[in-house]
């Protein structure tokens, strides 16, 4: 079985990777426009004076960056946008332990004069004494520290002992406080706007957001009394795509504005026909390996005329697995806004006896494939220093996984590396992340230089496929324009390799060809410019 699941790894591999304007085998000058000359040297000598360090950053902000493939979104809000949307939605504000310390968000709808509710509130709020505040309350308190709290619960430090030691116990935290905010899919539209407009704002023209719309749960009246309903698929889906058009529709008058670079006789207003949208943004449904292996909810919509999901749709009350669901949706060609699908969580924890219905994994994805045709996988692995948990990653490879999140493991393994160099797996790097959650102790250890100019594969100047990621910008305070900065001046980047490292967050997306043409060359064009504009 694991022949043919690596057979299957390697076509999907070439596949993904494969572009109608190049690919991924030759070398990384090649795939970028022409030597610069004279902006080259520009950029090195900017990047070693430490007199031009302002405006050499000024020129990273500038960069156009391609896309960003590893984002999840309900770790990617910063924390006053959050308190806005919770502010909007009339969302309440938790507070356990001496009713100081911020525990959760709760859906103000639900009556509160009853007592503790766990349906209202999060799990770690059931340390009493407990109270709700507005979040008005809460920005108008003379006193700071209940405003400090929520800062300091979903942002996340480095060396504040988070790590593998304490089951990374913050981090896991700051998901819990959020979830009654960011799962609720009546606020997704405005979580999506919120990262869409940072995007735009750090120059980044393509989103592959990892987020979960099966399952998802709103408050409704029902009968007398608010209840949780749960949202068909559908309904989801349709929630972010309206959500994506309209933002679209502000950031294409805004581009104008904001003097961006537009082919010659453009009218202002207009959009070239033959360019992408501002900030294409694609579905990845993530979700940790037992979740998916549970059964689904509905599919299909409540609306007369919506979308319908048939082969999935539940049958008597009786329901597919998630993983099902979820494949149907990202296999090639049956929906537009969903390309993938991400596994997350550690396999000997997830799949313990009884905890995957009837089959392994491999033998589960094969059956998916054969039934719905390819679905491209990812999955988070490797994001460890447990020499036992390398292993993660070759294991990876086997599955058929077509890019690989964090893999920071791989730098130790030789049977990873092995694995990821012989199929040329892209690696989605995210620098901020793993120095927070303490993976290095700096970011000149990490390992990012040895993956991204091939040294870990044994092939010095020919580049591994590496895209640079956030992972989760408002819970780690970082930014795209940050994480290059960081990248480009602690492992002295060129301006092609610069290039080279935008340009992979288009080429190793999961969205279409024509999409990925079409990005690409915009990237181009707006890269021409720059150089052609920019004055040092």
């Amino acid at each position: 079985m694991k022949k043919t699941i690596t057979v299957l790894a390697t076509i999907a591999l070439i596949s993904s990777c494969a572009s109608p304007i190049q690919t991924d085998s030759r070398p990384p000058d090649a795939l970028t426009e022409a030597p610069t000359g004279s902006f080259a040297s520009r950029f090195e000598q900017a990047r070693e004076d430490p007199d031009q360090a302002a405006r050499f950053e000024a020129l990273l902000a500038a960069l156009p960056k391609g896309g960003e493939l590893h984002t999840h979104l309900s770790g990617a809000v910063r924390v006053d946008e959050l308190l806005r949307i919770a502010k909007q939605k009339g969302e309440l504000l938790a507070f356990a332990h001496n009713q100081t310390e911020f525990c959760g968000f709760a859906n103000g709808h639900l009556k509160l004069d009853e007592g503790f509710d766990p349906k209202v509130a999060p799990a770690v709020c059931q340390a009493l004494p407990f109270t709700y505040k507005t979040v008005a309350e809460v920005e108008q308190a003379a006193n700071p520290v209940l405003l400090d709290s929520v800062h300091d619960v979903l942002t996340i430090e480095h060396n504040e002992g988070d790590d593998e030691r304490s089951k990374f116990k913050q981090f896991r935290r700051a998901f819990g406080a959020l979830d009654a905010l960011t799962d609720n899919p009546d606020n997704i539209g405005d979580l999506v706007a919120s990262v869409m407009n940072d995007a735009y704002r750090h120059r980044v023209s393509y989103l592959e957001l990892m987020l979960n719309p099966i399952g998802r749960k709103r408050v409704a009246m029902v009968g007398n009394k608010y209840q949780e309903v749960v949202v068909p698929i559908a309904d989801t889906l349709d929630i972010i795509q309206q959500a994506i058009n309209q933002t679209n529709a502000t950031l294409r008058t805004r581009w104008h504005s904001d003097g961006r670079y537009l082919p010659a006789g453009t009218k202002p207003g207009s959009w070239p026909g033959a360019w992408p949208q501002p900030v294409e943004v694609r579905v990845v449904i993530a979700g940790l390996r037992t979740r998916f292996a549970q059964p689904g909810d509905r599919a299909g919509s409540n609306q007369a005329n919506g979308p319908k999901f048939p082969a999935i749709e539940c049958v008597n009350n009786i329901c597919p697995h998630r993983l099902k669901q979820a494949f149907y949706l990202a296999a090639s060609g049956n929906h537009d806004l969903v390309v993938g699908i991400d596994l997350v969580g550690l396999p000997e924890v997830d799949y313990a006896s009884g905890r995957i219905p009837d089959l392994p994994i491999e033998d589960v994805l094969s059956d998916l494939r054969k039934q719905f045709g390819d679905a491209p996988i990812k999955l988070h692995t490797g994001e460890t220093l447990e020499p036992a948990r390398s292993r993660h990653v070759a294991e990876a490879v086997e599955l058929g996984a077509r890019r690989l999140g964090h893999a920071f493991a791989l730098a130790t393994d030789q049977g990873a590396q092995d694995a990821v160099c012989r199929y040329r797996v892209p690696l989605e790097i995210s620098l901020t992340s793993n120095y927070r959650l303490n993976l290095v102790s700096r970011i000149a250890d990490h390992p990012f230089d040895d993956f991204y100019r091939g040294t870990t594969c044994g092939t010095a100047g020919v580049h591994h496929p590496v895209s640079l990621n956030t992972d989760d910008a408002g819970m780690f305070q970082t930014d795209m324009t940050k994480e290059f900065i960081l990248a480009v001046t602690t492992f002295d980047l060129s301006w092609d390799e610069t290039k080279q490292l935008a340009l992979n967050g288009l080429l190793y997306g999961f969205m279409n060809r024509d999409d990925k043409a079409a990005l690409v060359n915009r990237w181009r064009d707006e890269i021409r410019a720059l150089e052609k504009s920019w004055q040092w």
